[in-house]
């Protein structure tokens, strides 16, 4: 890449200023909006339980009529209306399911915005989270055929935000390389696992690829494999995984792309 003039180069800063700006205008939403939707789904929950109770107090009375009642007609009238709120009841049983999920993630959210060496966010449920935020995105959540696979966990301490970050840039560029090669499947693919007294994550996919002329300089600000895009996200994962005590590094460049990342196992004392 031709180095830029001073012009260019003040452009480039000033976007990506611009950018960072409206990155932590973002932030302090979200964190409002955790503590907003913590309410609303605190108020779903204690809902989901009061219907639980009503659902098993309305069986047993209609289990005592049942076996009072001897006229047949009212009987199959008893049992379908059993039948009928015992549906509910398993259809209640899946919405509580999908509410303690809710809280889960919210849970691992507010650590992580948060975190401050002292918090609980494990390497598990950052990489959870990251994966269920980006379910969000239809072309990942329909489209991808994904395998993630977490073999090792630790916790994260003061680094929860900044390996989010990280993370979230990786698997974000993966989505975006795989968008921009429709001839094939799209293939995703996280793991984790320890090696050598190091814990290594890798984010594979069979996107587009990085082109050769990008392969030497990825890592450096604005730089970039997809056109139109600033060309921080790897340069700022690098300087967050460095400052982790870890190492990133691209080990495939196509079919596929593999980028690795190496981190001390006493990651959280770092």
């Amino acid at each position: 890449m031709a180095a830029m003039n001073n012009a260019e180069l003040r452009t480039a800063w000033e976007d990506a200023y611009l950018a960072q700006c409206q990155a932590a205008r973002v932030g302090r939403i979200f964190k409002g909006t955790i503590h907003n939707l913590n309410g609303v789904v605190q108020a779903f929950s204690m809902q989901s339980e009061l219907f639980a109770m009503m659902f098993t107090e309305a069986d047993l009375r209609l289990e005592e009529a049942l076996a009072k009642v001897e006229d047949e007609e009212a009987r199959q009238k008893i049992i379908t209306t059993r039948e009928l709120l015992q549906k509910r009841q398993r259809i209640l049983g899946q919405v509580e399911e999908k509410i303690q999920l809710s809280k889960e993630i919210l849970k691992i959210n507010e650590d992580i915005s948060h975190a401050t060496g002292e918090g609980g966010v494990t390497l598990r449920a950052l990489i959870n989270n990251v994966i269920a935020f980006f379910q969000a995105h239809m072309f990942f959540k329909h489209k991808v055929h994904k395998n993630i696979t977490v073999e090792v966990d630790l916790p994260v301490g003061g680094h929860a935000s900044a390996l989010c970050v990280v993370l979230a840039n990786l698997v974000e560029n993966s989505i975006q390389a795989m968008e921009g090669n429709p001839g094939r499947d799209a293939v995703f693919a996280l793991r984790c696992f320890d090696r050598a007294e190091r814990v290594i994550i890798e984010i594979e996919d069979n996107g587009i690829g990085v082109p050769e002329q990008r392969q030497e300089d990825l890592f450096q600000e604005f730089i970039s494999a997809t056109p139109g895009h600033p060309g921080l996200g790897l340069y700022q994962a690098k300087k967050l995984v460095t400052a982790m005590g870890g190492e990133i590094e691209i080990t495939g460049l196509a079919n596929p792309t593999v980028f690795t990342i190496s981190l001390p196992l006493n990651l959280e004392k770092v």
